[in-house]
């Protein structure tokens, strides 16, 4: 079915099956014909054809609707995109231009400092999007390609706060930890994550990262808004799917975040999950790995913020 909704189906694709159910059909109707009598005769074969019409029936209602489904999902992917690359864009245009007209030198250096910031920002964000489509669109089956190395959890963690500049973020992490992941993806993972909790919290998110059964790495991201409706927490994980916002079209996102995030986590063999936070009493996402500790190292002399070291590769 899927492969129909852009153009119109030939009809003999769609009838041949029913033509073999037909002559089926046909088939029956006359052999029943020479061994019953004409009472029996009519009523079965009154059976046979009601039969046959209430399948075509209800098949043709099948298909209509899934083209529907198709059609709609199509349409609010395109919908969703257009939003998250408008505005990054209309930014990244207007920006270039102001800067690309400045002959004269009239902006001061400290604001095309900040405009050209901005800029970088943008267009990261925008590679993020692209990044986070190109792989869902690789991993369908919910694997995608790893490339596992050793690093350190307080390098994850600083890499990914460095991406996302804006975002106000709490940091638990009691000890550092040497890991084999794949940093890029699990950084990736930990964006979508945060983000989720910008758009969908109340403005305070607390990242706590540590270490459970020795060996196990746990990432969880708290957020103080309203959490996930109960009907929603199975639909959330799904491709396009935005729960209880599906239809805001005042909070961006394309319901692709979480997607990645179980992609990911069910990648390195783990899982990603949801529960109602016990500390700031919204949602919390959480990501666990197991085995993917290689050691444990000497508590950090800051509790709330995270060893700035490099990866060890």
């Amino acid at each position: 079915l899927r492969e129909y909704p852009e153009r119109s189906t030939p009809l003999l694709i769609v009838m041949w099956p029913y033509l073999l159910v037909l002559a089926l059909l046909v088939t029956h109707v006359i052999r029943f014909h020479s061994l019953v009598d004409e009472g029996t005769r009519a009523i079965g074969l009154d059976a046979l054809v009601i039969i046959f019409v209430l399948v075509l029936f209800r098949q043709v209602i099948v298909f209509q609707g899934h083209r529907t489904q198709i059609e709609d999902q199509r349409s609010q992917l395109v919908a969703s995109v257009s939003h998250e690359l408008r505005t990054p864009l209309t930014a990244i245009v207007g920006y270039l231009a102001l800067l690309e007209d400045d002959d004269e030198d009239s902006i001061p250096d400290d604001l095309k400092d900040e405009m050209l910031s901005d800029v970088s920002g943008q267009a990261k964000h925008m590679a993020r999007l692209v990044s986070d489509m190109m792989l869902l669109a690789k991993g369908s089956d919910r694997r995608v390609p790893l490339k596992i190395e050793q690093t350190t959890v307080s390098g994850l963690v600083k890499e990914t706060l460095a991406s996302l500049p804006g975002a106000q973020v709490s940091v638990q992490l009691p000890h550092d930890s040497v890991v084999r992941i794949d940093s890029d993806r699990i950084q990736q993972a930990l964006i979508n994550m945060i983000t989720n909790a910008q758009k969908y919290g109340g403005g305070e998110i607390l990242l706590r990262v540590f270490v459970r059964h020795e060996r196990t790495l746990v990432i969880e991201v708290h957020d103080d808004g309203e959490g996930v409706p109960t009907r929603y927490e199975n639909q959330i994980w799904e491709r396009f799917e935005r729960g209880a916002r599906r239809l805001d079209s005042t909070t961006p996102g394309m319901g692709i975040g979480l997607a990645i995030l179980r992609a990911v986590a069910e990648s390195h063999g783990g899982s990603a999950n949801y529960r109602r936070s016990e500390l700031l009493g919204g949602a919390c996402f959480s990501l666990l790995i197991p085995g993917a500790v290689v050691a444990r190292q000497v508590k950090l002399t800051e509790p709330g913020r995270p060893a700035l070291s490099r990866r060890d590769r």
